[in-house]
């Protein structure tokens, strides 16, 4: 309808992310030869043509703008021809615009329908956490959604009333010797250099590459490595565990790997298996492969890179994977094959 509230989408040129994205306006009409609408907007005083815009039609800024009964338009309309045979014919003026002394637009719209404010109470899941900042009356309302958001994310922490002394010592462990996240930080340490020459000394003890010329087509993968500090149920540190891991996405599909499939143990089974053993007095015994990953053979020509620590690295060779690296996308289904097979020609029987 014309006279009616309508939003202008903005252009985007000289526009930061808080300005708006709108202008408040007033629908005027259709330009000719244009498949857009001409509107007049109320904050810069000044009509313009746009395309994208959403109308309020049950909202008139101009309504009630004026006292006088007669409702007049927003702008000065342009004044007519009047043909010259007609004697009789009043002479049209065009109206004034609203002066300066008469509300504004703002104080005299009514006002626009907001969302409703829903009550924000404490989530279920909060229950055994202490959050001194979020409210637990019902002025918890008040609260906006994004600030009781950033009380839930900020103010909640645990309560350490109920833990063993045990656990608190392995608790305060876990946050006073972080694992470094890089290898230039890692060798700013003894006890993390002794860890990864541990580990290429058990990468080498294994066969699981060869070094030789990068053959022509081929691109080696990269690697990385990770650092864990392994604790004891005390708290105390029982190792520091450095482990070389390929960086499996770089693999392409069919010439770095093809099935990755592997058969995956459930919970119910582990479960099913402890309670007939219960039932039946079986005895039961734990088997722990140590870097389980590593067994596995490839049947695929993969390349890496040789890492900085490693003494034997020349610049004009790479390290020919033999055997599976944890990060490599068939590692799985390769240590399942290799297992499986080890346990049939022990005497197992599959079900």
């Amino acid at each position: 309808m014309f006279g009616c509230l309508c939003y202008a989408q903005t252009t985007r040129k000289n526009h930061d992310k808080f300005s708006p994205r709108a202008l408040r306006c007033v629908f005027l009409g259709y330009p000719n030869h244009y498949k857009a609408y001409r509107v007049y907007d109320l904050e810069h005083k000044k009509n313009f043509i746009s395309r994208d815009v959403t109308f309020e039609e049950n909202i008139f800024p101009y309504h009630l703008m004026t006292s006088n009964p007669t409702p007049s338009p927003v702008l000065p309309l342009p004044i007519p021809e009047i043909p010259s045979n007609t004697a009789s014919a009043q002479p049209i003026t065009s109206p004034p615009l609203p002066s300066s002394h008469e509300p504004s637009s703002t104080s005299s719209t009514p006002p626009l329908p907001t969302r409703p404010k829903r009550v924000v109470t404490r989530p279920t899941y909060l229950a055994g956490y202490i959050c001194p900042s979020l409210p637990r009356s019902s002025t918890a309302s008040q609260v906006s959604r994004s600030s009781s958001a950033m009380v839930l994310c900020l103010s909640s922490f645990l309560s350490y009333k109920r833990f063993t002394p045990k656990h608190l010592a392995f608790l305060f462990a876990l946050s006073h010797y972080p694992d470094p996240t890089s290898y230039s930080k890692a060798t700013c340490h003894p006890h993390w250099c002794d860890a990864m020459v541990a580990e290429i000394q058990a990468l080498e003890e294994n066969h699981t590459w060869t070094l030789q010329p990068l053959p022509s087509g081929k691109t080696p993968i990269g690697y990385k490595w990770v650092f864990k500090t392994k604790f004891q149920a005390d708290g105390s540190i029982e190792r520091h565990k450095a482990r070389l891991v390929v960086k499996g996405y770089a693999q392409v599909e069919g010439l770095d790997y093809h099935d990755t499939f592997a058969p995956v143990l459930k919970l119910v089974t582990v479960r099913c298996v402890l309670a007939v053993a219960a039932a039946r007095h079986w005895h039961l015994f734990q088997l722990d492969v140590h870097n389980a990953f590593l067994h596995g053979d490839l049947d695929e020509d993969v390349f890496m890179t040789p890492p900085p620590s490693y003494s034997k690295q020349t610049n004009a060779r790479v390290c020919h994977l033999q055997k599976s690296l944890y990060g490599l996308k068939q590692a799985s289904r390769n240590w399942f094959s290799k297992l499986s097979s080890a346990l049939l020609t022990t005497g197992f029987a599959q079900s």
